[in-house]
């Protein structure tokens, strides 16, 4: 392989490091999506997954029928959730 290759490879690997690290690496809530896309949250010793509800402009679980979160007890941090599926198919 010459250099070009050698540095094509680098880049790419860089690359794969860098999306790998965003999807393991806790976020705080305020950079969460609020497109009512679920993702795991966590906040002191609880987590769940977790998604922007608009109609109560508030974050809450993502699951049918939960209450959402005491207000003191809001998500701090959250991390996206990886689709198992893809991952096995690469």
């Amino acid at each position: 392989m010459d250099e070009s290759g050698y540095l094509a490879l680098d880049a790419c690997f860089h690359k794969q490091r860098a999306i790998l690290k965003k999807l393991t690496e806790w976020q705080p809530i305020s950079t969460a999506p609020k497109t009512g896309q679920p993702f795991i949250a966590r906040s002191g010793s609880w987590m769940t997954v977790c998604a922007w509800n608009k109609h109560r402009n508030e974050w809450c679980p993502d699951a049918p029928g939960y209450a959402p979160y005491p207000r003191d007890e809001q998500p701090e941090e959250w991390v996206q959730l990886v689709d198992i599926n893809y991952l096995e198919a690469e």
